[in-house]
């Protein structure tokens, strides 16, 4: 990482490529759950785009720093992030832009258990994406609202979305999307006491994620297998999952 860092000198003097090499360092120490040194590279972009005009890279930025702040779990600061981002991308017209901040605030609100205004923001980013025509993020939008309804326990709601979300990600080929949509259904029919689909589907996306060598996949849908069968009352066949997936979370280092 230190020599990603000193590459910055050679951006000097350009504001897109500084603020580029600035985005891409915070990015980078994201994707490495190093948010507060994520959130100095974000901030360190904003002035620069507002000295050169960016309004789209000002919102973008607003954006990470909202994302750093949500997963830092200072929710209330995220938002405030986030609505600076949303009223950019609406003042330029970037819909894209637009529907992807509208589905952060959701997820904010639903971590500060305020469902209905996350339900209401999810809800415009669908129609946004519908507009659009992003199918993928249509597919996004849907499950994440689906969580939402099964946070709520509304689940026959939430398996409605789950199962449309998992309809796009089969036709558009993103086995990824599509496993974490099975999973989730798994959970939504476990809590409805329907414990035979539970596991068909928390078997089937346990197999995608294996064919695809996701391990985190893989160690949420052993947990989910684990959850269903002690749901069941099958307490060894339940610790026979929870061991399969306590080692690969030994494996991948997860908390």
């Amino acid at each position: 990482m230190d020599a990603i860092i000193n590459s910055r000198i050679f951006f000097l003097g350009d504001g897109q490529s500084v603020t580029a090499s600035l985005i891409g360092l915070g990015e980078a120490y994201s994707n490495l759950s190093e948010y507060d040194k994520a959130i100095d590279f974000f901030q360190q972009s904003l002035p620069i785009y507002q000295e050169i005009g960016d309004k789209r890279g000002i919102a973008r930025s607003l954006n990470n720093l909202g994302l750093a702040y949500s997963n830092l779990s200072q929710y209330e600061k995220s938002i405030d992030f986030y609505q600076q981002s949303l009223t950019l991308y609406q003042q330029i017209g970037n819909r894209q832009g637009l529907a992807g901040v509208l589905v952060n605030l959701g997820v904010a609100y639903s971590h500060l258990s305020q469902y209905d205004k996350s339900i209401d923001l999810y809800q415009q980013s669908l129609s946004i994406f519908q507009e659009i025509e992003d199918i993928k993020g249509l597919a996004n939008s849907l499950m994440g609202l689906g969580i939402i309804y099964a946070k709520t326990s509304q689940y026959e709601k939430a398996i409605e979305l789950y199962q449309k979300s998992s309809t796009i990600f089969q036709e558009i080929g993103d086995r990824r999307g599509e496993a974490q949509t099975l999973g989730n259904l798994g959970m939504a029919y476990t809590q409805i006491n329907q414990y035979e689909k539970a596991v068909e589907f928390n078997q089937e996306s346990l197999s995608i994620f294996q064919q695809i060598g996701d391990k985190f996949g893989e160690f949420k849908s052993l947990y989910g297998l684990g959850l269903t069968y002690r749901a069941m009352g099958q307490e060894q066949k339940a610790r026979e999952f929870f061991e399969q997936s306590e080692a690969i979370k030994r494996e991948i280092g997860i908390d």
